[in-house]
Protein backbone atom coordinates (compact mmCIF):
# COMPACT_ATOMS: atom_id res chain seq x y z
CA UNK A 1 0.00 0.00 0.00
CA UNK A 2 1.38 3.08 -0.72
CA UNK A 3 1.27 6.15 2.19
CA UNK A 4 -0.48 8.48 0.19
CA UNK A 5 -3.30 6.53 -1.53
CA UNK A 6 -6.05 8.53 -3.66
CA UNK A 7 -9.18 7.82 -5.51
CA UNK A 8 -10.24 5.81 -8.67
CA UNK A 9 -9.85 9.00 -10.97
CA UNK A 10 -6.04 9.54 -9.83
CA UNK A 11 -5.02 6.03 -10.11
CA UNK A 12 -5.97 6.04 -13.69
CA UNK A 13 -4.44 8.91 -14.40
CA UNK A 14 -1.02 7.75 -13.12
CA UNK A 15 -1.92 4.16 -14.51
CA UNK A 16 -2.07 5.83 -18.11
CA UNK A 17 1.27 8.00 -17.91
CA UNK A 18 3.30 6.48 -20.49
CA UNK A 19 0.53 4.60 -22.45
CA UNK A 20 1.23 6.17 -25.45
CA UNK A 21 -2.07 4.58 -27.20
CA UNK A 22 -4.68 5.93 -29.40
CA UNK A 23 -7.08 7.61 -27.21
CA UNK A 24 -11.22 7.65 -27.00
CA UNK A 25 -12.85 10.75 -26.21
CA UNK A 26 -12.64 10.47 -22.63
CA UNK A 27 -8.71 10.43 -23.00
CA UNK A 28 -8.50 6.79 -22.25
CA UNK A 29 -6.57 4.52 -24.21
CA UNK A 30 -8.64 2.76 -26.68
CA UNK A 31 -9.23 -0.65 -26.08
CA UNK A 32 -8.54 -2.05 -29.96
CA UNK A 33 -5.63 -0.85 -29.96
CA UNK A 34 -4.22 -2.32 -26.92
CA UNK A 35 -5.32 -5.33 -27.97
CA UNK A 36 -3.32 -5.55 -30.69
CA UNK A 37 -0.29 -3.78 -29.08
CA UNK A 38 -0.77 -6.84 -26.12
CA UNK A 39 -0.99 -9.22 -29.12
CA UNK A 40 1.89 -8.41 -30.62
CA UNK A 41 4.02 -7.45 -27.86
CA UNK A 42 2.99 -11.32 -25.73
CA UNK A 43 2.45 -13.51 -28.98
CA UNK A 44 -1.77 -13.83 -28.98
CA UNK A 45 -4.42 -13.00 -27.16
CA UNK A 46 -7.26 -15.39 -26.22
CA UNK A 47 -11.04 -14.62 -25.63
CA UNK A 48 -12.77 -16.17 -22.84
CA UNK A 49 -15.29 -15.48 -19.92
CA UNK A 50 -15.67 -16.70 -16.59
CA UNK A 51 -18.34 -16.24 -13.24
CA UNK A 52 -17.49 -13.37 -10.94
CA UNK A 53 -19.10 -11.84 -7.43
CA UNK A 54 -18.00 -9.63 -5.78
CA UNK A 55 -15.89 -7.97 -7.68
CA UNK A 56 -14.95 -4.23 -9.27
CA UNK A 57 -12.38 -3.49 -11.29
CA UNK A 58 -12.36 0.00 -11.08
CA UNK A 59 -12.60 -0.53 -7.01
CA UNK A 60 -9.77 -3.26 -7.11
CA UNK A 61 -7.23 -0.85 -9.30
CA UNK A 62 -8.03 2.22 -6.87
CA UNK A 63 -6.92 0.32 -3.47
CA UNK A 64 -3.23 0.57 -3.63
CA UNK A 65 -2.36 -2.78 -3.77
CA UNK A 66 -1.07 -2.76 -7.81
CA UNK A 67 0.02 0.07 -9.67
CA UNK A 68 0.15 -1.17 -13.30
CA UNK A 69 -3.12 -1.45 -14.54
CA UNK A 70 -4.53 0.85 -17.33
CA UNK A 71 -8.23 2.03 -17.36
CA UNK A 72 -9.04 1.50 -21.19
CA UNK A 73 -12.04 2.61 -23.51
CA UNK A 74 -15.60 0.29 -23.33
CA UNK A 75 -14.73 -0.69 -19.53
CA UNK A 76 -11.67 -2.76 -20.09
CA UNK A 77 -8.79 -2.29 -17.82
CA UNK A 78 -5.32 -4.13 -19.45
CA UNK A 79 -3.43 -5.54 -16.50
CA UNK A 80 0.46 -6.94 -16.97
CA UNK A 81 1.07 -9.43 -14.38
CA UNK A 82 4.12 -12.15 -13.94
CA UNK A 83 5.07 -11.81 -17.10
CA UNK A 84 1.97 -11.97 -19.44
CA UNK A 85 -0.98 -9.79 -19.49
CA UNK A 86 -5.04 -9.47 -20.01
CA UNK A 87 -7.51 -6.92 -21.02
CA UNK A 88 -10.31 -7.64 -18.15
CA UNK A 89 -13.78 -6.21 -18.25
CA UNK A 90 -16.90 -6.56 -16.15
CA UNK A 91 -20.27 -7.44 -18.19
CA UNK A 92 -23.85 -8.68 -16.99
CA UNK A 93 -23.76 -6.34 -13.80
CA UNK A 94 -26.94 -7.50 -11.93
CA UNK A 95 -27.11 -7.81 -8.00
CA UNK A 96 -26.40 -11.05 -6.72
CA UNK A 97 -26.44 -13.25 -3.04
CA UNK A 98 -23.06 -11.40 -1.94
CA UNK A 99 -24.92 -7.81 -1.82
CA UNK A 100 -23.32 -6.23 -4.58
CA UNK A 101 -22.95 -6.52 -8.46
CA UNK A 102 -22.31 -9.60 -10.13
CA UNK A 103 -20.29 -9.99 -12.76
CA UNK A 104 -19.05 -12.28 -15.32
CA UNK A 105 -15.87 -11.46 -16.22
CA UNK A 106 -14.54 -10.82 -19.83
CA UNK A 107 -11.33 -11.33 -20.66
CA UNK A 108 -8.47 -11.32 -23.20
CA UNK A 109 -5.45 -13.21 -22.03
CA UNK A 110 -2.25 -13.29 -23.39
CA UNK A 111 -0.65 -17.45 -23.77
CA UNK A 112 1.92 -16.68 -20.67
CA UNK A 113 -0.73 -17.52 -18.28
CA UNK A 114 -4.32 -19.64 -18.24
CA UNK A 115 -7.42 -18.78 -17.05
CA UNK A 116 -7.09 -20.77 -14.00
CA UNK A 117 -4.05 -18.34 -13.15
CA UNK A 118 -6.10 -15.50 -13.68
CA UNK A 119 -8.88 -16.44 -11.44
CA UNK A 120 -6.38 -16.90 -8.64
CA UNK A 121 -4.96 -13.68 -9.16
CA UNK A 122 -7.71 -11.74 -9.04
CA UNK A 123 -9.09 -13.90 -5.57
CA UNK A 124 -11.76 -15.40 -7.44
CA UNK A 125 -11.15 -18.53 -6.49
CA UNK A 126 -11.03 -17.47 -2.89
CA UNK A 127 -14.55 -17.49 -0.77
CA UNK A 128 -15.69 -14.00 -0.18
CA UNK A 129 -19.41 -14.83 0.75
CA UNK A 130 -17.22 -16.43 3.77
CA UNK A 131 -15.46 -13.76 4.32
CA UNK A 132 -18.83 -11.20 4.27
CA UNK A 133 -19.95 -13.63 6.45
CA UNK A 134 -17.43 -13.75 9.02
CA UNK A 135 -17.04 -10.51 9.39
CA UNK A 136 -20.99 -9.62 9.10
CA UNK A 137 -20.85 -11.63 12.31
CA UNK A 138 -18.45 -9.09 14.30
CA UNK A 139 -21.63 -7.08 14.23
CA UNK A 140 -19.65 -4.04 14.04
CA UNK A 141 -21.54 -1.04 12.87
CA UNK A 142 -18.08 0.66 11.12
CA UNK A 143 -17.12 -2.79 9.42
CA UNK A 144 -20.34 -3.01 8.27
CA UNK A 145 -20.46 0.46 6.71
CA UNK A 146 -16.92 -0.47 5.29
CA UNK A 147 -17.81 -3.33 3.21
CA UNK A 148 -20.88 -1.47 2.18
CA UNK A 149 -18.79 1.04 0.94
CA UNK A 150 -15.82 -1.25 -0.67
CA UNK A 151 -18.21 -3.46 -2.56
CA UNK A 152 -16.45 -5.12 -5.11
CA UNK A 153 -12.69 -5.27 -3.52
CA UNK A 154 -10.74 -7.97 -3.76
CA UNK A 155 -7.03 -8.57 -2.66
CA UNK A 156 -5.17 -9.67 -5.63
CA UNK A 157 -2.81 -12.97 -5.55
CA UNK A 158 0.39 -11.02 -7.30
CA UNK A 159 3.46 -12.54 -8.12
CA UNK A 160 5.70 -12.73 -4.91
CA UNK A 161 8.74 -10.64 -6.40
CA UNK A 162 6.92 -7.80 -7.81
CA UNK A 163 4.92 -7.62 -4.94
CA UNK A 164 7.99 -7.59 -2.90
CA UNK A 165 9.64 -4.84 -5.38
CA UNK A 166 6.47 -2.75 -5.32
CA UNK A 167 6.05 -3.00 -1.69
CA UNK A 168 9.80 -1.45 -1.01
CA UNK A 169 9.12 1.17 -3.78
CA UNK A 170 5.79 2.33 -2.04
CA UNK A 171 7.97 3.53 0.87
CA UNK A 172 6.79 7.12 1.87
CA UNK A 173 5.90 7.83 -1.54
CA UNK A 174 2.43 8.54 -3.68
CA UNK A 175 0.41 6.94 -6.50
CA UNK A 176 1.46 8.96 -9.33
CA UNK A 177 5.56 8.72 -8.08
CA UNK A 178 4.82 4.84 -7.49
CA UNK A 179 3.42 4.39 -11.11
CA UNK A 180 6.05 6.25 -12.46
CA UNK A 181 9.18 4.56 -10.97
CA UNK A 182 7.38 1.15 -11.42
CA UNK A 183 7.29 1.71 -15.28
CA UNK A 184 10.72 3.02 -15.14
CA UNK A 185 12.07 -0.61 -13.32
CA UNK A 186 10.12 -2.43 -16.28
CA UNK A 187 10.92 -0.50 -18.98
CA UNK A 188 7.63 0.71 -20.02
CA UNK A 189 3.70 0.47 -18.90
CA UNK A 190 3.77 -3.06 -20.74
CA UNK A 191 6.33 -4.74 -20.43
CA UNK A 192 6.54 -7.32 -17.94
CA UNK A 193 8.53 -6.71 -14.84
CA UNK A 194 12.45 -8.26 -14.83
CA UNK A 195 13.16 -11.30 -12.87
CA UNK A 196 15.75 -10.52 -10.01
CA UNK A 197 18.42 -11.22 -12.05
CA UNK A 198 17.57 -8.59 -14.67
CA UNK A 199 16.47 -6.12 -12.01
CA UNK A 200 19.55 -6.31 -9.95
CA UNK A 201 21.89 -5.93 -13.24
CA UNK A 202 19.69 -2.82 -13.55
CA UNK A 203 20.29 -1.57 -10.38
CA UNK A 204 23.98 -1.96 -10.71
CA UNK A 205 24.38 0.14 -13.91
CA UNK A 206 26.31 3.73 -13.46
CA UNK A 207 23.58 6.38 -12.59
CA UNK A 208 20.99 3.87 -11.88
CA UNK A 209 19.53 6.42 -8.76
CA UNK A 210 18.74 9.32 -10.93
CA UNK A 211 17.84 7.47 -13.39
CA UNK A 212 14.99 5.52 -12.15
CA UNK A 213 14.44 8.31 -9.21
CA UNK A 214 14.23 5.34 -6.82
CA UNK A 215 16.20 7.53 -4.05
CA UNK A 216 17.27 5.63 -0.26
CA UNK A 217 14.91 2.87 -1.54
CA UNK A 218 17.78 1.38 -4.37
CA UNK A 219 20.15 -0.10 -1.85
CA UNK A 220 17.00 -2.30 -0.09
CA UNK A 221 15.67 -3.26 -3.91
CA UNK A 222 19.22 -5.05 -3.85
CA UNK A 223 19.39 -6.74 -1.13
CA UNK A 224 15.84 -8.08 -2.08
CA UNK A 225 16.74 -9.00 -5.44
CA UNK A 226 20.50 -10.72 -3.96
CA UNK A 227 18.43 -12.65 -1.05
CA UNK A 228 15.74 -13.87 -3.91
CA UNK A 229 18.64 -15.04 -5.87
CA UNK A 230 19.99 -17.10 -2.95
CA UNK A 231 17.02 -18.99 -2.55
CA UNK A 232 15.96 -16.68 0.95
CA UNK A 233 12.42 -16.93 0.04
CA UNK A 234 12.10 -19.72 -1.40
CA UNK A 235 10.31 -21.71 1.08
CA UNK A 236 8.26 -19.19 2.00
CA UNK A 237 6.76 -19.03 -1.59
CA UNK A 238 6.27 -22.50 -2.59
CA UNK A 239 3.92 -22.75 0.54
CA UNK A 240 1.95 -19.47 -0.70
CA UNK A 241 1.14 -20.90 -3.84
CA UNK A 242 -2.08 -22.72 -2.84
CA UNK A 243 -2.98 -20.51 0.49
CA UNK A 244 -6.68 -19.64 1.46
CA UNK A 245 -7.77 -16.89 3.48
CA UNK A 246 -9.14 -19.67 6.24
CA UNK A 247 -5.90 -21.75 6.36
CA UNK A 248 -5.61 -23.09 9.79
CA UNK A 249 -2.32 -22.11 10.18
CA UNK A 250 -2.83 -18.79 8.85
CA UNK A 251 -1.66 -16.41 12.16
CA UNK A 252 1.49 -18.75 13.18
CA UNK A 253 3.08 -18.66 9.65
CA UNK A 254 2.26 -15.13 8.73
CA UNK A 255 3.97 -13.85 11.55
CA UNK A 256 7.02 -16.51 10.39
CA UNK A 257 7.13 -14.77 7.10
CA UNK A 258 6.83 -11.06 7.88
CA UNK A 259 9.80 -11.50 10.69
CA UNK A 260 11.59 -13.20 7.61
CA UNK A 261 10.75 -10.63 5.72
CA UNK A 262 11.79 -7.94 7.92
CA UNK A 263 15.46 -9.08 7.04
CA UNK A 264 15.82 -7.29 4.07
CA UNK A 265 17.26 -3.77 4.31
CA UNK A 266 14.98 -1.16 4.93
CA UNK A 267 12.00 -3.16 5.40
CA UNK A 268 9.82 -2.49 8.35
CA UNK A 269 6.72 -4.03 9.51
CA UNK A 270 4.34 -2.24 7.42
CA UNK A 271 5.97 -3.29 3.80
CA UNK A 272 6.48 -6.50 4.91
CA UNK A 273 3.08 -6.98 5.94
CA UNK A 274 2.21 -5.37 2.08
CA UNK A 275 4.22 -8.55 0.42
CA UNK A 276 2.70 -10.96 3.38
CA UNK A 277 -0.87 -10.03 2.07
CA UNK A 278 -0.26 -9.00 -1.38
CA UNK A 279 2.83 -11.10 -2.64
CA UNK A 280 1.77 -14.44 0.18
CA UNK A 281 -1.95 -14.77 0.12
CA UNK A 282 -1.47 -13.92 4.05
CA UNK A 283 -5.31 -12.45 4.47
CA UNK A 284 -4.33 -11.89 8.52
CA UNK A 285 -1.85 -9.59 7.06
CA UNK A 286 -2.80 -5.61 8.13
CA UNK A 287 -0.15 -3.03 6.83
CA UNK A 288 -0.78 0.19 9.34
CA UNK A 289 -0.37 3.44 7.15
CA UNK A 290 -1.49 6.63 8.74
CA UNK A 291 -5.70 5.44 7.28
CA UNK A 292 -5.47 2.52 9.15
CA UNK A 293 -4.22 4.19 12.37
CA UNK A 294 -6.48 7.15 11.93
CA UNK A 295 -9.66 4.83 11.41
CA UNK A 296 -8.68 3.52 14.78
CA UNK A 297 -8.12 6.70 16.67
CA UNK A 298 -11.96 7.68 15.14
CA UNK A 299 -13.97 4.57 15.22
CA UNK A 300 -14.48 1.65 17.01
CA UNK A 301 -12.86 -1.06 14.42
CA UNK A 302 -13.50 -4.54 15.42
CA UNK A 303 -10.67 -6.44 13.78
CA UNK A 304 -11.23 -10.36 13.15
CA UNK A 305 -7.18 -11.79 13.00
CA UNK A 306 -7.63 -14.53 10.35
CA UNK A 307 -8.95 -11.81 7.64
CA UNK A 308 -7.78 -8.54 9.02
CA UNK A 309 -6.01 -8.03 6.15
CA UNK A 310 -8.82 -8.30 3.58
CA UNK A 311 -11.13 -6.48 6.36
CA UNK A 312 -7.92 -3.59 6.20
CA UNK A 313 -8.79 -3.32 2.31
CA UNK A 314 -12.45 -2.35 3.31
CA UNK A 315 -11.91 -0.30 5.77
CA UNK A 316 -9.16 1.70 4.27
CA UNK A 317 -11.05 2.90 1.05
CA UNK A 318 -14.00 3.39 3.71
CA UNK A 319 -11.58 5.55 5.74
CA UNK A 320 -10.04 7.43 2.88
CA UNK A 321 -13.50 8.19 1.41
CA UNK A 322 -14.34 9.80 4.72
CA UNK A 323 -16.54 7.20 6.27
CA UNK A 324 -19.40 7.51 4.54
CA UNK A 325 -22.63 5.69 5.68
CA UNK A 326 -24.04 2.50 4.54
CA UNK A 327 -25.80 3.45 0.99
CA UNK A 328 -23.90 6.28 0.11
CA UNK A 329 -22.31 5.48 -3.85
CA UNK A 330 -18.38 5.27 -3.95
CA UNK A 331 -17.88 8.56 -6.05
Amino acid sequence: MATNRVGEKSVKKGANQGAKKVSGGDGLPEVGAMARELEVRYGGLAACTTPASWLDLGAIAASGQAFRWVACTEGWWAVPAAGGAALLRCVSRVPDTLGTVADSLEMRITPQHDLAWWRRYLALSDDYGLVLAELGDLRCPAVDAAMAFSQGVRVLHQNPFEAFATSIVTQNNNIPRITACVERLCGGSLEPWPGPEELLARLEEPGACGSLGLGYRLPYLRDLCRRWLDGEYADMVALSAHRTPFDRDELATCERDVALLMRCEGVGPKVARCCALFGLAHASAVPVDVWIKRVERDKDVAWLPQIAGIEQQFVFAWARAGYPEPGQMRA
